[in-house]
């Protein structure tokens, strides 16, 4: 059992998938942020990122967690961002 915090996972992805500013631009009264990802590109480098585990050891991402691309299925709820469908992540302990 390594112990390692859900969220030590998301800060483990976020510290490798960082969003860089890259400016806005303005039309009216609405403003767009533009941000380029400077990181993760595919599942199996989201599969590499290392993870720190409690006991120091550094630990694969995929190592202890399932990385897959989809949909939840069936469905549970829609998730709307400014009106427009979005996407979420999640990430869910696993018994043992």
């Amino acid at each position: 059992m390594l112990g390692i915090p859900p969220a030590a996972l998301l800060d483990a992805l976020a510290r490798r998938n960082p969003l860089q500013p890259a400016g806005s631009v303005e039309g009216g009264s609405t403003r767009l942020a533009l941000r380029v990802d400077a990181g993760l590109d595919g599942l199996a480098a989201i599969r590499a990122t290392p993870v720190a585990a409690p006991d120091g050891r550094t630990v694969r991402l995929g190592d202890v967690a399932e990385v897959t691309r989809g949909f939840e299925d069936p469905s549970t709820s829609r998730i709307l961002h400014r009106g427009q469908e979005a996407v979420t992540i999640s990430v869910a302990k696993r018994p043992g």
